[in-house]
């Protein structure tokens, strides 16, 4: 399994994950540029690490995930531009960096993480009920420069030594940069996410009047849990009463586990 040997999770079994979308959209005016994930200057300094299980480089020190205290363990990143977000005069309608071998984000566009992704979550098993901040902290290493790079009098690229080293102890340089001010203003981005005691069903009000079964929000949690053997099926059924007028009902079935303290899938 990827995520396991990739240290993803915090300890073997069923764990309760909290799974999210994140995105760094570049809305200044110079493409974020790393380029050729495989130029040995890269590979000296120590700025991209090979991954075995995924078969391409990643990039280490992209961004931080937390909720309140407690941090994901994604480490791996791949620079690559995936949505158009912007229709200016910098914004080109293709883009270089659409593959993990060639590496950047382009003005006006977006490096996107569907919660799909494996390691795009935060392992929640052990944690209490709370209200916390989910945040998203973008270069926060400084390896990404948002600004100038700082040139040599032969024109060519200056690195700095930082105190981070690779898995097998090597220093890791970074581009000497010239930082643009407050280019860090934009990098940091939270929301409060409620984690509810026992249970990960989706019962936070609608805000925008959403329909359908599709939906992420304006469920109500039944009373009536009915218990089941592992291996057994089991035929549920549901009814309205007669003569009552009620607006569409959508129904969404979840399965749950005492052991993982909530549920774990759903079907509408």
């Amino acid at each position: 399994m990827h995520e396991s040997r990739g240290q993803c999770i915090g300890a073997p079994g069923w764990r309760r994950l909290l799974r999210f979308t994140s995105s760094a959209i570049n809305s200044g005016k110079r493409d974020i540029h790393l380029g050729n994930v495989s130029d040995p200057l890269y590979l000296y300094h120590g700025v991209f690490e090979w991954d075995n299980c995924h078969k391409h480089f990643h990039f280490q020190h992209y961004s931080n995930f937390l909720f309140g205290q407690t941090s994901g363990r994604k480490v791996g990143f791949c620079l690559q531009t995936t949505w158009r977000y912007f229709n200016t005069e910098y914004t080109y309608l293709n883009t270089p960096y659409d593959t993990c071998a060639y590496q950047g984000i382009s003005v006006g566009w977006g490096d996107d993480y569907t919660a799909g992704l494996g390691c795009q979550w935060i392992d929640i098993t052990d944690l209490s009920a709370q209200t916390a901040p989910l945040i998203d902290d973008l270069n926060p290493d400084g390896f990404l420069c948002e600004g100038s790079v700082v040139l040599s009098s032969n024109n060519t690229i200056q690195w700095e030594l930082t105190n981070y080293t690779t898995p097998y102890g090597y220093p890791v340089s970074r581009v000497k940069c010239k930082f643009t001010p407050n280019w860090n203003s934009n990098n940091y981005d939270s929301i409060d996410y409620t984690l509810h005691k026992n249970t990960s069903f989706v019962t936070e009000p609608c805000t925008r009047s959403q329909s359908g079964p599709l939906r992420d929000c304006g469920f109500q949690v039944q009373n009536n849990t009915i218990e089941c053997t592992p291996g057994e099926n089991v035929t549920l059924g549901f009814y309205l009463r007669e003569g009552k007028q009620t607006p569409s009902v959508t129904v969404r079935i979840c399965e749950s586990s005492r052991a993982l303290r909530g549920s774990t899938h759903c079907d509408c």
